[in-house]
């Protein structure tokens, strides 16, 4: 299905083209947290309710981003991506994953903090905030990179503006959709199928990230050598991109539902390469 029949004549109209590809930004971590927001049980959705209180999971599902450049969350920077190591073409924990942490790792650090019953509400407000983000994050194909994505350039022809590759997929991309995030959310979440929640169940941040990987590689292999990004390139990897905010919706809502069905009676573990140990509020 082609840009044109997928946004819409009005976006034609309004825009002199269709809507182009689809990246994360804005639009996208919000679309992909209200996907998740409308598929919580109704134990879950109490929780989240109880932590973020007047705001919805849209409303914080760029939080990590707008704090990461503060003193107090530079730590965070970090977690936004994943590398492969050399050599590999899927994601390992034990072997690309360093001890400050990764993409991946956040997932399953902020996670056991939501589990964990010795964790004050405040870090529960932030572990939530996090996992809301970086599960968005994993499942964009430019946060994780490796041996298949070398080479990119850095800056491209976006239909007559220059702009960074990475912020192409990013937020570049989107905005140039003229939908409103709302909007998106509502249209992709009426495409998902029972039959691709199943295929999607797997809570794996580690496969996640292996699947963005491979995303990137095509999306590497298929720049112009000219570097204009042309329709046939926004053709290609439209329904993938659209897919992949479907699957971050789904898995956001299929953990928060595990975590608050089954609460561990444990602490969260201290550092490790998987799960380093959260930072205090206020450091």
């Amino acid at each position: 299905m082609s840009c044109k029949s997928r946004f819409g004549l009005i976006v034609v109209v309004l825009f002199s083209m269709s809507a182009l590809c689809f990246g994360w930004g804005d639009t996208g971590h919000k679309a992909a947290a209200q996907i998740a927001a409308e598929r919580l049980t109704p134990e879950a959705r109490k929780a989240v309710r109880e932590l973020l209180g007047e705001q919805s999971m849209a409303d914080v599902a760029r939080w990590a981003d707008e704090v990461r450049g503060e003193s107090r969350y530079k730590w965070s920077a970090r977690l936004h991506t994943a590398k492969i190591s050399p050599g590999f073409d899927t994601f390992d924990s034990k072997r690309d994953c360093p001890e400050k942490g990764c993409a991946v790792s956040a997932v399953g650090r902020f996670a056991a903090v939501l589990r964990d019953p010795s964790a004050d509400k405040e870090q529960k407000v932030e572990a939530l905030k996090f996992l809301i983000h970086f599960v968005g994050d994993v499942h964009q194909p430019v946060h994780v990179t490796g041996d298949g994505t070398k080479g990119v350039t850095t800056e491209v022809d976006f239909f007559g503006e220059k702009v960074g590759y990475h912020k192409m997929w990013d937020s570049a991309i989107i905005d140039k959709g003229g939908k409103s995030w709302q909007q998106y959310a509502k249209e992709l979440q009426k495409r998902i199928t029972e039959q691709q929640v199943k295929e999607w169940s797997k809570l794996d941040p580690a496969l996640w990230a292996t699947e963005s990987y491979r995303i990137n590689c095509r999306g590497v292999q298929a720049m112009p050598k000219d570097k204009r990004i042309t329709q046939e390139y926004c053709d290609k990897f439209v329904p993938m991109l659209e897919e992949r905010v479907c699957m971050a919706g789904v898995r956001l809502a299929l953990l928060l539902n595990d975590i608050y069905a089954n609460p561990t009676t444990q602490p969260a573990q201290p550092a490790a390469a998987a799960a380093p140990a959260l930072v205090p509020a206020g450091r």
